[in-house]
């Protein structure tokens, strides 16, 4: 089984409400999240375009705030007509066509707004009651009970907004945490991967300059890797690994509260789940 932690992380930091999102940047159906909640068991649905044509779909499952499951599809549309279905990836074990099961989507924007309220899977219960139930990929060491079908559910409504157009699912980690010696302070895209996988390099090393993240022990950057030998108020030594040569250097460098600046860069206090 795949394990996922951090699930406070994942939704202060993917997500921001829909009212949160305000003026400065509204919501829109692309980036909307739809949620149907039962108990403490909830359904998740959001796609690349929301549950627009030619979006990839997804539905989730969070179990007492633990990611379950997750099942995929397609947004599709008939020629000529404005009904839009979700073909969902069903458990039939059945091949091409019949490997997905399609549902009419419905949406309803109740406040014309131009954000859906509402969005509908039409009978998705019932019709893939009889495909085998969704197929999906499970997580959290939860696993399907025996002779039960995974169903999504009828309807959802309206519960948060992603920051941005662009989807990054929420992935689980390959490995535990990496160690750290004393508090972690990183920048922003080291920190918001360390929340959500436990890795501390970035995926794509080339995108992210600079200084990526240190403790009480080490710093580590694009072009440096270095080990802390002392530090003041106002400066740090460390030894270095700096384009290949390996040398002692002294940096500008301050702490206040939670943020450290050396060498005139920031980094902020990383906690593994946003307190």
């Amino acid at each position: 089984m795949i394990r996922v932690i951090g699930f406070i992380a994942f939704f202060s930091l993917a997500w921001t409400t829909a009212g949160a999102a305000g003026k400065e940047q509204p919501c829109d159906n692309a980036r909307a999240v739809w949620a149907f909640d039962k108990g403490d068991t909830r359904q998740i649905l959001y796609g690349t375009e929301g549950v627009q044509y030619g979006s990839s779909i997804y539905i989730e499952e969070w179990r007492g705030g633990k990611l379950a499951w997750r099942a995929t599809g397609k947004a599709t549309c008939s020629n000529g007509a404005s009904i839009c279905y979700a073909m969902l990836d069903n458990d039939s074990g059945l091949t091409g066509n019949d490997a997905s099961t399609g549902v009419v989507i419905e949406s309803i924007d109740a406040d014309n707004n131009g954000v859906a309220d509402w969005a509908v899977l039409a009978a998705a219960a019932q019709n893939l009651y009889y495909n085998g139930g969704l197929k999906v990929t499970w997580y959290n060491d939860f696993e399907k009970p025996t002779d039960e079908r995974i169903l999504p559910a009828n309807v959802f409504k309206l519960l948060s907004c992603r920051k941005t157009k662009e989807l990054v699912l929420f992935q689980p980690p390959a490995t535990d945490p990496e160690e750290l010696t004393g508090a972690l302070y990183a920048n922003s895209d080291v920190c918001d991967q360390y929340r959500s996988t436990g890795a501390l390099t970035p995926t794509e090393t080339g995108k992210v300059d600079g200084l990526w993240w240190m403790d009480d022990t080490t710093i580590v950057g694009r072009k440096m890797d270095c080990k802390i030998l002392s530090w003041s108020t106002d400066s740090l030594r460390a030894k270095c690994q700096l384009d290949g040569t390996s040398k002692i250097e002294t940096f500008p460098f301050r702490t206040k509260g939670v943020v450290r600046e050396i060498m005139s860069q920031t980094l902020k206090l990383c906690n593994r789940i946003e307190q």
